[in-house]
């Protein structure tokens, strides 16, 4: 059974099929697909499809709501050959300034540290999104390094910044 994470104000859910065509709508606007390395531009519905269909296993993918039926954007953690996952996440624009994003990747960080029993988690941003790098700052990651990622939005390399928390860095934000 797929885990659904509860926080003050959202309910992080798994992705479903009904979630594509809010995926294509939010997704559409350029300021969001610009800031998302792998994302590109128009997004189109088979887009979407495809990526909730690669993500139907993927217990660690959620779509955020304000109810079972609101969706407002994802996050979720990326398993890739390291055993260090990465956070990454994308909000529309309408829920933008809200702290949304912070409470749902609070949420998605005390489950990845108290129930999966990760002791790293890794992130980055272009160094153009200060929104997603405050994001993580509150959170308490620190910086590992800068290297260039490709945008698919943009269809270029652009400077980007890489980020790692701990379980004991999170520890020490927790309320």
């Amino acid at each position: 059974m797929k885990p659904i994470l509860i926080t003050k104000r959202m309910i992080l859910r798994p992705l479903a099929a009904n979630d594509a065509p809010d995926i294509v709508r939010l997704l559409n606007e350029r300021e969001i697909a610009d800031r998302l390395s792998r994302v590109p531009h128009p997004y189109l519905p088979e887009h979407a499809e495809q990526w909730i269909r690669n993500n139907e296993d993927n217990s660690d993918e959620f779509s955020l709501t304000l109810d079972r039926n609101g969706f407002m954007g994802a996050i979720g953690l990326r398993h890739l050959k390291e055993d260090t996952p990465e956070i990454g996440y994308w909000l529309g624009k309408p829920y933008w300034g809200f702290g949304y994003m912070t409470e749902a990747a609070y949420a998605l960080l005390a489950h990845a540290f108290d129930l999966l029993g990760y002791e790293r988690i890794r992130s980055g941003y272009f160094d153009t999104n200060r929104a997603s790098a405050r994001v993580l700052e509150k959170l308490g990651f620190t910086i590992t390094g800068k290297d260039m990622r490709h945008s698919l939005a943009q269809g270029k390399e652009l400077a980007h910044t890489n980020v790692h928390l701990t379980r004991e860095q999170f520890e020490k934000i927790a309320p």
